[in-house]
């Protein structure tokens, strides 16, 4: 009986735009692992400062799921890809196609990672969340793996806004930085889909306002059978409880662990007029080109449909 290939399915995307509350759902799905933003936390030098819980409520050292993984010393994913992490993962992507000696190391201590993931959670799916397409440079070279992607996208005024307040560990971040983090995390997606197997372009609002559709469609493609969630109403979905191993990520993992019914709203922030104008003209072009309305905020679209 053949192993069946391992596969990640990498969700691209810029924070807040809800990719730690897909994947939690989907990570319901038999034979599919959901391990939040491992490979941010392997690859970037910055989260090194943040000493996050895993998603099943464990510090990283205490939890048996990945001490199985790295059994080495405690604490080991912290320091997996020490060598490698970097402030730039973008140039040092560059110049790692140039390096031929370094950079084929790192794809297959990665790979091995990732494979010892799927042989101890039994799954030939794997959801990584680090959201910064550029991570998913990396993973798309990995060997003897399927890469797949898919770019969540949300409007941005409303991304601003949910930045406003601080969240847990996750610090409150200047609009600018917002937009700008927002144009080049969506490019550099879009730029990575065109050599993976794409799974296409998902918007937040749509998954919100049609969640059975949505999911569906991406159980589909996973070609896996729609268990382990449901979606009860428009608004919520109930999931089956699976214990769910994840690394960073929205502090929401927390809340999801604790909770068997999940509502499928995105929390609403106001934002003011003239910040919301701003934000449209520095976002304009893109905003068009994932229909948005200029004027308006998505949510705002997608609860006026969910109403009509």
């Amino acid at each position: 009986m053949s192993t069946p290939r391992l596969k990640i399915l990498y969700l691209a995307s810029s924070g807040r735009s809800g990719s730690t509350l897909l994947a939690r759902i989907l990570g319901e799905l038999p034979g599919v692992c959901n391990v939040g933003e491992l490979g941010l936390q392997l690859l970037f030098q910055d989260v090194r400062e943040f000493q996050v819980a895993c998603g099943c409520g464990l510090e990283e050292t205490a939890c048996p799921f990945w001490r199985d993984i790295v059994p080495e010393r405690p604490g080991a994913m912290r320091d997996y890809a020490r060598d490698y992490q970097t402030r730039h993962l973008w140039r040092a992507w560059r110049r790692g196609k140039n390096r031929p000696d370094g950079y084929p190391q790192l794809l297959r201590a990665l790979r091995r990672l990732y494979g010892a993931i799927a042989e101890r959670a039994q799954s030939d799916w794997i959801i990584d969340t680090s959201t910064n397409a550029a991570i998913g440079l990396y993973l798309r070279d990995l060997p003897e793996i399927e890469f797949h992607s898919l770019q969540l996208v949300r409007d941005v005024r409303d991304i601003v806004a949910s930045w406003r307040e601080s969240k847990a560990y996750l610090p409150r971040l200047p609009p600018r930085q917002i937009v700008a983090g927002w144009w080049f995390s969506n490019l550099l997606a879009e730029w990575l889909a065109r050599d993976a197997g794409a799974f296409g372009r998902l918007r937040l609002e749509d998954l919100l306002a049609a969640p059975q559709l949505q999911l569906e469609q991406i159980a589909a493609r996973l070609q896996k059978p729609m268990q382990g969630f449901s979606v009860i109403s428009p608004g919520m979905v109930r999931i089956g409880g699976k214990t769910q191993h994840v690394l960073l990520g929205n502090p929401d993992k927390f809340q999801y662990r604790s909770q068997y019914e999940i509502p499928l709203q995105a929390r609403k922030k106001p934002l003011r007029r003239m910040d919301r104008l701003i934000t449209s003209a520095l976002a304009g072009p893109l905003l068009r080109r994932y229909g948005y309305a200029w004027g308006a905020g998505a949510e705002d679209e997608a609860t006026a449909a969910r109403q009509g």
